[in-house]
Formats: structure tokens, C-alpha cells, sequence
């Protein structure tokens, strides 16, 4: 059975997503199985991208509670200054995960709700181009050139088809995207090595992923970057060093790590960095000094990198 999000149990029925409607279809819980044909309860209920759930909820009474999609609930993208400062908001709704192409002229995202697709938007105008149109599209990342757009998508011909599979199109031309690595895991790509060489994606279902890499040539080898399935996620490369650093989805709660990057076959098994870093506590940033982490780190302020408690870190070989 092929479902977009969660499925809960309830009166005999097991009720689930497909592309964003409520379905619900006869369960037999001594066999475990399925019985009939699915109907369709309700279209477009909420998908709460932040916890990948659809928003509803069953008792055995029968009765049913749901968070209908709505342009209230949407996402929105806006520009803010680096103090945090909103500068503009677009006017549209339902769009995602932004991305500013290498030249800072043109935004890759996410736009459509719960199944997105790849859109372009020219920052300095009104020209908007979609690159995808079928199945689930997501996590759109530019190549080093601006040139081309990886992506995942999960889906495609049938419904049935629930591949998490990275893709790479040339700019405005989906039709020529080339498959980097499927897989029946989800994955997100995060991050393209400026050299061009490299890909590093999210593995695994949320709150327990692995960071991977892959090769972008014929042939290329995929290989982790980590080897246990603590919650890693947002790998990218550091933008002038041969590492890969590891930023945080919540300062609050978890830390960023810096490692080496060496090529596959040998970052499991690299050697913890030479000199014992420095962690700030509230930020997570991985360095020396407060002028380290305000230059690594150019998006915190000053006031509040100097606010940072310290503590010693020895660095990491996982």
C-alpha cells in the first residue's frame, strides 16, 4: 500500500494519505491485512511538513477530526536582513526550503501542498518557472555553475512507486534529469561540493537519519558520513575548507560538528581533528574563538556569539 503520510487504526479501518486526501479502508486485525477497496473521506487534509504528518485524528466512536488544507496554513518565503529583520514576503502561498542560485539571482523551492514540485523564481522579476510537474518533488539544491538543480523525488509513473530517488536537471529542462541514486529510504539531498564532485543527503526517516555522500560520475560510489542514526541532518561543505560541517536543526538542543572530508572508503574511520575545538552552547558553532565563530558563522551577531558559553570538544570521528 502506497500512502504520502501517517496512518492510524480506528473501528475496524485504517485510515491514511494519499497526495493530501483522507482515505480509509477495512482492516482485518486477526490477519493483518487489508480487505476491499479504499474511499475517499476527505481531500486535501493539512500536511505539517515540521512533524511529516497529516493533521487528523480518529476515536472508536467513529468520530473524525481533521486540519483541512488551507491557504492560512501554507507556507510563506520571506527575505529578512541578517539581524533577522523582515524585508519583503511573496505574495504566494504553499512554497518551501528556498534556495539562492550561486549568482544570488535566481530562488530554486518547494511550492504546492502536501505534494510539491521544483520552481525557479527570478529574483528581479516576475518570471516564475516550474521544472518539475510530476510525482513528489523536494530539496532543491543548485550546482556549483547555477547550471543545475538536484533534487528528490519520490513517486513518478504510479502511484505505487514510492522510490526516494535524487535527480539532477539542467536549469528549466526537467525532462533531461538524469537518476543519481534511488532508494525505497527517503532521502534529501543537502548540500553540492563547489568542485562539483560531490553530494551529501540526508538517509533515513526523521529524528534518526545518517549523512551520506555520493560521487556525481558514472559509476559514482555512495558512502556514509556517519555511521549511527542519531538525528543528523543539514550536512553541508564548508564553503572554503576540505570538510563537511554539520549545523543544527535546533541550537537548543544539539550541536554542530565539523569533521574532514576524504572521499568514500575512509570518513568513518578519519582521525578526530588535530587541536581541541570550542562548542558554544547557545549557537552550536564549532571553533576557536568568538572572531572564529562571527567569521565562520557571518548569519549570528556579534552580541550573541559573545554570549556563548565555551566548553572544550575534541572533535569527532563519526
Amino acid at each position: 500500500m502506497h500512502a504520502s503520510g501517517n496512518a492510524i487504526y480506528s473501528s475496524g479501518y485504517l485510515l491514511f494519505t494519499q497526495n493530501g486526501d483522507l482515505l480509509a479502508q477495512r482492516f482485518d486485525l486477526g490477519g493483518l491485512k487489508l480487505v476491499g477497496e479504499s474511499e475517499r473521506l476527505q481531500q486535501k487534509v493539512f500536511y505539517d511538513a515540521g512533524i511529516w504528518r497529516n493533521l487528523f485524528s480518529a476515536s472508536e466512536t467513529g468520530l473524525l477530526l481533521y486540519a483541512a488544507a488551507s491557504a492560512d496554513l501554507a507556507g510563506k518565503v520571506r527575505w529578512v536582513s541578517h539581524t533577522g529583520q523582515n524585508l519583503s514576503t511573496f505574495s504566494e502561498d504553499g512554497l518551501a526550503n528556498p534556495r539562492l542560485s550561486p549568482d544570488g539571482r535566481k530562488i530554486a523551492l518547494e511550492k504546492g501542498d502536501p505534494s510539491s514540485d521544483i520552481w525557479v523564481y527570478d529574483v528581479a522579476g516576475p518570471v516564475r518557472t516550474q521544472l518539475t510537474a510530476t510525482a513528489w518533488s523536494y530539496s532543491p539544491v543548485w550546482s556549483p555553475d547555477g547550471r543545475e538543480i538536484l533534487f528528490a523525488t519520490i513517486g513518478g509513473a504510479t502511484a505505487n512507486n514510492a522510490l526516494a530517488t535524487l535527480m539532477i536537471a539542467p536549469l528549466n529542462n526537467a525532462e533531461a534529469a538524469k537518476t543519481i541514486s534511488p532508494s525505497p529510504i527517503y532521502q534529501s539531498p543537502t548540500d553540492w561540493s563547489r568542485d562539483g564532485k560531490y553530494i551529501l543527503y540526508e538517509k533515513g526517516a526523521p529524528g534518526s537519519s545518517e549523512i551520506w555522500a555520493i560521487e556525481i560520475r558514472p559509476g559514482g560510489k555512495e558512502f556514509p558520513l556517519s555511521s549511527l542514526r542519531l538525528g543528523r541532518a543539514m550536512a553541508a561543505f564548508h564553503p572554503t575548507a576540505s570538510g563537511s560541517p554539520m549545523p543544527p536543526t535546533s541550537p537548543a538542543r544539539t550541536k554542530c560538528t565539523w569533521r574532514r572530508f576524504l572521499g568514500p572508503g575512509q570518513n568513518c574511520r578519519s582521525p578526530p581533528l588535530e587541536a581541541p575545538r570550542l562548542v558554544g552552547a547557545e549557537t552550536g558553532a564549532s571553533c576557536t574563538s568568538t572572531a572564529e565563530a562571527t567569521k565562520s558563522w557571518p548569519s549570528l551577531s556579534p552580541a550573541r556569539v559573545a554570549k556563548c558559553k565555551w566548553e572544550a570538544h575534541a572533535g569527532s570521528s563519526q
